[in-house]
């Protein structure tokens, strides 16, 4: 049996910057070229400016605040790759993007109907990642949550990524193990 939920309460107060301190070491020393090129060599750190390893924030709402980060979110326009059923997509129309584009591999036009609320500022498109059906530099943000462990060929899809994301666009994605 581990510590009591009081003993936890108690220590929070101690743990919490030390663990907050340890995060941002263990980020920094994974997201250095050895490590990626160790653990994802299809990223190829060359053909990006900055490669982030984190193991937090796997949720819509981090993933938002975490791309606010790099680039202007308000009066972007945004790729949604493998947008699911969309959970996503009113967090980026509520932060005042111009555009957002949601694609995914399997249409599911049950559960993007109920965003036809959103007019022209949103589309939703059916389509592989691997060969996506944008002109290059089309996007000023390409996000992708959760896809890339599903995707045969992962590096295609970065490279698809990189190709429609505009020069000082984001790519930003989170994926689980490949």
């Amino acid at each position: 049996m581990g510590p009591s939920r009081e003993t936890i309460k108690r220590a929070a107060p101690f743990l919490t910057p030390l663990v907050r301190a340890w995060h941002r070491r263990l980020t920094a020393w994974r997201s250095r070229d050895p490590y990626v090129a160790r653990h994802a060599p299809f990223l190829a750190p060359a053909r990006f400016d900055r490669v982030y390893f984190d193991n937090r924030g796997n949720h819509p709402t981090q993933h938002l605040r975490t791309t606010r980060r790099f680039v202007e979110v308000s009066g972007a326009d945004v790729l949604v790759v493998g947008c699911r059923h969309g959970r996503e997509l009113p967090l980026w129309l509520d932060a005042g993007v111009r555009s957002v584009t949601a694609l995914d591999y399997v249409p599911r036009h049950d559960a993007w109907d109920r965003y036809r609320h959103a007019g022209r500022r949103l589309r939703f498109l059916s389509g592989d990642a691997r060969r996506l059906p944008f002109r290059d530099g089309a996007f000023d943000i390409v996000s992708s949550e959760a896809l890339l462990e599903h995707v045969q060929q992962p590096d295609r899809a970065i490279a698809e990524f990189h190709r429609v994301v505009k020069p000082q666009g984001l790519v930003f994605s989170i994926f689980g193990p490949l």
